[in-house]
């Protein structure tokens, strides 16, 4: 029984014997964690971010990674960014709240919604270990004023998701 054990261990399960008989049990994904976001809090109509995400089981296992930034959790109407890492850049979500905007990291570029325009220049995304370190760069509209909560968001592959809330950082659009 204790072979079987160790072998079902290094497989990610749990073994539990109890009165001669092993029953294995899956645990549960560990979701990521939106760790920071730096500046995490400031005033101006451009943001230089830099957001960090932590996987127990490495960076390799986060699947998306997003900063939100608008008055309320929705992506409608949101300056939402996502990295997404079968791409080799970032996604802007569109007005509606689905769908995005793709941008690769060649710096030459820009898109744009309603609410902002995130620049290729001075995007990137490195995995090191646990964490995955997405930075990106922001210019917010006119319209878009007021003041804003930053969350943090991700998933990875055992489809472990992120809360949002509490917000990361908080940033006034003058």
């Amino acid at each position: 029984m204790e072979i079987e054990g160790s072998r079902l261990l290094k497989q990610g399960l749990i073994a539990i014997i109890a009165g001669g008989l092993l029953a294995c049990i899956k645990p549960a994904a560990q979701p990521p964690v939106g760790v920071s976001i730096t500046p995490s809090e400031g005033t101006g109509s451009k943001l230089d971010f830099t957001a960090t995400f932590s996987d127990a089981k490495g960076a390799a296992n986060i699947t998306l990674a997003g900063v939100l930034i608008n008055e309320q959790l929705t992506g409608e109407n949101s300056c939402y960014v996502m990295f997404l890492p079968p791409y080799k850049g970032l996604r802007l979500v569109k007005d509606t709240g689905s769908e995005a905007f793709p941008l690769d990291f060649d710096g030459k570029s820009s898109v744009e919604n309603s609410q902002c325009t995130v620049y290729a220049k001075g995007s990137s995304a490195v995995r090191k270990g646990n964490e995955l370190t997405v930075k990106g760069s922001i210019e917010f509209k006119p319209k878009f004023h007021g003041n804003k909560e930053i969350y943090l968001y991700a998933e990875n592959t055992e489809g472990g998701k992120t809360t949002m809330t509490p917000a990361k950082g908080a940033w006034v659009v003058p």
